[in-house]
């Protein structure tokens, strides 16, 4: 799933790549840049380009190479930048303002809803049902039928609900545009509590993180001389009240990865932060000479990222040594945030060209193949 858990911790429970060689595994040519991020479901991968394609490609454990495109659906309006979620046989994509559920076996269209507003953020399964926000409205959707209806839904009125439902301990939790957070149960959508937002004239581009019963939410504040600073919010889940706010270090930052009580995040800067949670201190940096606009992976002890350079690098997260690190074709630049499985790393580039890396045993060789 997205970023590794319902949570979007970016930590990935699977196994962690022991190799790493100068060069990835293989690289398939989508022909478009690759901007819609990596997500694993029962040994297929799925993504999607700018142009609206949505590729699934069946990935097989047997070596460099080892994989085939079960399909392509061109959706046209492919919400780029947006992640897709996936259960009960189906790939739930946001396209322009309503969801698309995806045949995952044969990739032609199973249904689709709107709801009662144009549905704005990407989609989150759970346990047969598909969450959604939308503009006033956050909804739950049964998908365990051809022609889904709603579980329920929860109006909130002048909110904006775009970022990624995030699931955790029988809630669901729902963040505006303008930073506002709603905290349901899961079950019926009844209000456990909701938190105006301390900052609305905030820009809220990442999204939120739950990590240890905390609710991360990061945003950039603009102040009274047009001078921006990046914060992080941290939210008790329990009850919604406010723990602590802190700025992040560096200019535009990603969204974060969370483990081990350490948040890691890259920045505009070209740098990637470790950041303990405790004492706020930076336990270390990573100057790479291009800008990072997407988040970090995590898995084991190893952290994975790219930049706009088109380098993209393993690192170890206690120590922040470079373990590897590999060049996309013609240096283009890293447009996702890596996703990980079974001893392999996966990522797209504006290139259009997306790729697998590292493995649990040494792999031979490098395949390169697209579509005419």
């Amino acid at each position: 799933m997205y970023r590794g858990n319902l949570q979007n911790t970016g930590v990935y429970d699977t196994q962690q790549p022991a190799f790493h060689r100068p060069e990835p595994n293989w690289v398939f040519t989508a022909q478009d840049p690759v901007t819609v991020p990596p997500v694993i479901h029962d040994g297929v991968v799925y993504f999607g380009t700018s142009r609206g394609c949505l590729h699934a490609v069946e990935l097989r454990p047997d070596g460099a190479g080892s994989f085939r495109e079960k399909w392509v659906h061109n959706t046209e309006v492919l919400s780029t930048f947006r992640p897709v979620s996936v259960g009960d046989g189906k790939v739930f994509v946001t396209l322009y303002l309503y969801v698309c559920a995806i045949d995952a076996e044969l990739g032609n269209d199973s249904s689709s809803f709107r709801g009662r507003a144009n549905i704005l953020s990407p989609p989150t399964f759970h346990d047969g049902a598909v969450f959604v926000g939308a503009r006033n409205l956050c909804i739950a959707r049964f998908t365990e039928r051809r022609r889904s209806v709603n579980r329920w839904t929860f109006r909130w009125d002048g909110e904006i609900f775009h970022n990624t439902p995030l699931v955790y301990d029988g809630s669901v939790f729902f963040v505006s545009m303008t930073g506002s957070v709603v905290s349901l149960d899961i079950s019926n959508g009844a209000e456990l509590w909701r938190r105006p937002s301390s900052d609305p004239s905030g820009y809220y581009p990442r999204e939120p993180v739950i990590s240890d019963g905390t609710l991360y939410i990061t945003w950039i504040a603009q102040g009274a001389s047009n001078e921006r600073t990046c914060r992080v919010l941290a939210i008790d889940t329990s009850d919604g009240h406010s723990l602590w706010t802190r700025t992040l270090t560096g200019t535009f930052p990603t969204g974060l990865a969370i483990d081990d009580s350490v948040v890691f995040y890259g920045s505009s800067d070209g740098n990637l932060y470790a950041i303990d949670l405790g004492s706020w201190n930076t336990r270390w940096r990573i100057p790479t000479g291009g800008a990072i606009y997407h988040a970090p992976s995590i898995v084991g002890n190893n952290i994975y990222f790219g930049n706009d350079l088109g380098m993209f690098y393993a690192v170890d997260k206690t120590t922040g040594d470079v373990i590897g690190q590999i060049e996309t074709v013609d240096n283009a630049p890293v447009s996702t945030e890596p996703a990980i499985f079974n001893g392999r790393v996966y990522f797209g580039d504006v290139g259009g060209n997306f790729y697998e890396w590292g493995s649990p045993r040494l792999l031979e060789g490098i395949l390169q193949v697209g579509r005419a």
